[in-house]
């Protein structure tokens, strides 16, 4: 199900894409614009299947089992 950040994503992306194409071309806000977007779609897709998730999980567990090596 998408979110509104997902729409708001898709919105800015798409503006990004106009204002290449039609209006300025590659300046240096729009390159900004368009990598700015891009990461965030990437972040949208990891939080979506559910991997993003795991890391974490997986990043507490490894924290979790460092502070217990280093307890007496």
């Amino acid at each position: 199900m998408l979110k509104m950040k997902d729409f708001l994503l898709v919105v800015v992306a798409g503006y990004a894409i106009y204002q290449i194409g039609w209006v300025d071309g590659w300046t240096g806000i729009n390159i900004f614009l368009l990598i700015c977007s891009l990461l965030a779609l990437a972040m949208s897709v990891l939080d979506f299947t559910g991997k993003l998730k795991k890391a974490k999980e997986e990043e507490q567990r490894k924290e979790e089992g460092k502070e217990q090596d280093k307890q007496p």
